[in-house]
């Protein structure tokens, strides 16, 4: 048996399925009905009647997995026949001598009625979700229906898995489906036969999902920050027995529960910028010279007591932690409030202070400016938000921004760094200049202006 490379976009047949010349959609299904391939790597989408049959050897195994994922993404089947698959592939009786062994990995499905074996793929259905065949194992999924989910004699691994259904029922025999790390929506048992059970570990039940995205929807809609809304409880991606299925439906890094994780997490070079001259009035500490950061953020992640950094212009040498001679624009959380903190300078608590939640999943516009002498105003959605009180441990107040370096920066500029995995944050359209102050009249004016393009009201 051999590999073969598959494009989805591709509507003619006759390909060689290598990754130069990949199979078709028809390709694949040709090779799949004759067993002249056991193993294809996907990418693309497509719209079928329904997925090819599983007919003859039923000793022969498939697997499917993402083409690339970090570039391609998922590959997506959407398939519209009633039945699809009728359990994945093909008819009852001929996929499930099988089926239970075959391995999916980075696809996203969207159809009718099926059953299926799978890791890190999402189940997206419009009907009810079918387990039929025996070992059912759902690892790494976001498995979706507005029906039930109904169990016929299996025993069903669901690890790690958002699931959201209206109902389970179980049909006859004794099934038992077992849950770790999982988050459920409702588990309304319907059982007709005795001897069913329900093993958990960990799990999250009465979950409330958001509104789910199309099977074609962009990355950023299967984003954690939007379908794991309301998860509190994580899993350990990468620790026994939580192993095979470390990476999203978009070959990211996992950090939770889900196949659904695209977050940009990932700094970004950018750009480069001139050095930023200090000027020197004590022989150990230098005021800032003037400078102004904007920027907006949806949605920071980050732990009690540790920095988001937004924007961050490394030192000559590339570094941006553990040196004083880079310039960071920083957002600390501090309890269930955050502040913001420049060049050791920093604001009172943008809640407590503004009544403003930055991290209610809406964006919001933040500015940090220095006059010629190091003095800091900051600001929050276009409302002033004042320095914190009190002294540094030099004796200069929390208001001023200073180095003990005579010249920072004069790197590249990150947006964001982010130097923690956990962390997350969305940023739109960050900017930085020095020698300049805008003042809140023109943020306001500018705010106004992304709001056009952000859509907020």
């Amino acid at each position: 048996m051999t590999t073969s490379y598959v494009d989805l976009s591709i509507n003619t047949s006759g390909h060689t399925g290598t990754a130069l010349d990949p199979f078709s959609w028809f390709d694949m299904k040709e090779a799949i009905e004759n067993f002249s391939v056991d193993t294809f790597y996907i990418k693309g989408e497509r719209t079928v009647d329904a997925w090819p049959d599983f007919i003859g050897d039923t000793s022969v195994l498939f697997s499917f997995y993402a083409w690339d994922p970090l570039v391609n993404g998922p590959f997506r089947i959407n398939v519209t026949k009633s039945g699809f698959l009728d359990c994945l592939m093909g008819t009852w009786e001929q996929c499930f001598l099988n089926f239970s062994s075959n391995i999916f990995i980075g696809g996203l499905f969207y159809g009718r009625q099926k059953s299926a074996h799978l890791y890190t793929v999402n189940l997206y259905v419009n009907d009810e979700i079918l387990l039929n065949s025996s070992e059912n194992t759902f690892k790494g999924c976001t498995v979706r229906t507005p029906d039930k989910i109904s169990a016929i004699t299996t025993d069903t691994l669901f690890q790690d898995t958002l699931i959201d259904t209206l109902d389970w029922y179980v049909y006859y025999g004794q099934p038992t489906i077992v849950m770790v790390n999982s988050s459920v929506n409702t588990l309304k048992l319907d059982i007709t036969e005795a001897g069913f059970s329900v093993i958990d570990s960990n799990c999250q039940y009465l979950w409330v999902p958001p509104v789910w995205p199309a099977w074609f929807a962009n990355k950023e809609e299967w984003s954690y920050r939007l379908l794991g809304t309301e998860i509190t409880t994580p899993p350990n991606p990468g620790v026994v027995p939580y192993t095979d299925y470390e990476t999203g439906l978009f070959g990211e890094p996992r950090l939770g529960i889900g196949a659904l994780y695209f977050d940009p997490i990932t700094p970004i070079e950018v750009s480069y910028t001139n050095s930023l001259s200090l000027n020197i009035i004590t022989p150990q500490v230098k005021i800032s010279g003037m400078m102004t950061c904007i920027g907006w953020v949806k949605g920071p992640v980050v732990a009690n007591g540790d920095v988001l950094i937004p924007l961050a212009v490394s030192d000559p040498e590339g570094n941006v932690l553990n040196t004083d001679s880079s310039l960071k624009f920083e957002i600390k959380r501090i309890g269930s409030d955050y502040i913001l903190q420049y060049s050791g300078s920093k604001s009172k608590p943008i809640d407590k202070n503004l009544k403003i939640k930055i991290d209610d999943n809406n964006w919001h516009m933040l500015s940090f400016e220095a006059d010629e002498d190091g003095n800091m105003s900051y600001s929050v959605d276009g409302v002033s938000l004042q320095p914190e009180d009190g002294l540094d441990t030099y004796g200069l107040p929390y208001s001023v921004a200073k180095s003990l370096t005579s010249r920072v920066g004069g790197g590249k500029v990150w947006a964001p760094y982010i130097y923690k995995t956990e962390q997350i944050v969305y940023l739109y359209n960050w900017r930085f200049g020095k020698d300049f102050n805008l003042g809140l009249k023109w943020i306001n004016e500018l705010m106004a202006i992304d709001k056009e393009f952000l859509k907020i009201p």
